[in-house]
């Protein structure tokens, strides 16, 4: 949603992809994406859960 609105810019009356915006958000989605794959494997969750710390009472 983020995207969009910042996608472009008015340069001398006309629309300007704004090329290094949209790289690096289409870059930090993909990385989202991945952390959240890896989060969701068991192995990794339960190796988080492991540390950490107690809840107190």
């Amino acid at each position: 949603m983020m995207l969009w609105p910042h996608a472009t810019v008015i340069a001398d009356g006309a629309a300007v992809l704004n090329a290094p915006y949209v790289v690096l958000a289409l870059i930090s989605m993909i990385c989202s994406g991945l952390m959240l794959a890896y989060m969701d494997w068991p192995e990794v969750r339960m190796g988080l859960l492991k540390t950490l710390p107690a809840a107190r009472t």
